[in-house]
């Protein structure tokens, strides 16, 4: 926050650094001498600043929702098709992504990452030094089994990468993001979630061979860009690469 003040002669200057600054709540935030706001946890609080007899307050209100991520850069690189679960059941998944620019892209280090109705954002995988992905083609990966459970993918083809979270029905966030957290492209099921333009429905708790996949040009919006189909095709690297198959 700054301070300016507005003098009798009309002219104005910064003091913001001449002024005291006072909080009504400090559990919620602290304002340092300079101005600067720190926010601790959610709630209301006033901020006040004082120089010489007069007085200016803002009020602040605290949300510990996480923000949500920037909005996605055009890059080609589109979530193409996944599922929550599967015959297998809730262990039983994919994420298969898909070059739809007319040139390769290198997605070493590129990142997918997961959070679970917009908290506990976590890194899926992060994906190999040296992936160049061709227009066209896909990039599959696939849930993996872990010590403490016996369910994982089914599917008939491999996974390029594998990941160990398992993600849930709704409020499932999917954010494919580039080194530098630049986001390339997002999809969310539910309210619950990050999302663009509107979210998908819950994915449901029937344990079929089903996924959500995307249908024509990607347009921003996950309730137009995905349909609900059965049977899955996931696609790995391996697999037939086309842009005329949309």
């Amino acid at each position: 926050m700054s301070v300016n003040a507005t003098f009798d002669d009309g002219s104005t200057q910064d003091v913001t650094n001449e002024s005291r600054w006072f909080v009504s709540n400090r559990l919620v935030a602290t304002v340092a001498e300079d101005g600067t706001v720190t926010a601790l946890r959610s709630g209301v609080t006033n901020i006040r600043a004082t120089y010489k007899t007069v007085a200016g307050l803002c009020e602040f209100q605290v949300d510990d929702t996480p923000p949500p991520p920037p909005p996605p850069t055009s890059a080609g690189i589109v979530i193409n098709e996944f599922r929550t679960r599967g015959p297998g059941g809730h262990y039983d998944e994919f994420i298969e992504l898909r070059n739809d620019a007319t040139v390769p892209i290198d997605i070493s280090a590129w990142r997918l990452n997961y959070s679970e109705r917009t908290v506990n954002l976590v890194t899926l995988a992060t994906i190999s030094p040296g992936t160049i992905l061709n227009p066209g083609c896909h990039f599959l990966l696939t849930r993996s089994a872990r010590t403490q459970n016996t369910g994982s993918y089914t599917g008939s083809v491999p996974g390029d990468k594998t990941f160990e979270v398992n993600m849930i029905d709704e409020g499932t966030s999917i954010i494919v993001v580039r080194p530098d957290n630049t986001v390339v492209d997002a999809v969310g099921l539910t309210q619950d979630s990050w999302y663009e333009g509107l979210p998908l429905p819950s994915f449901g708790s029937t344990s079929t061979d089903r996924s959500f996949r995307r249908v024509g040009e990607d347009t921003d919006n996950n309730h137009a860009d995905f349909v609900m189909g059965s049977p899955s095709t996931p696609t790995n690297r391996a697999g037939p690469c086309s842009l005329e198959t949309r």
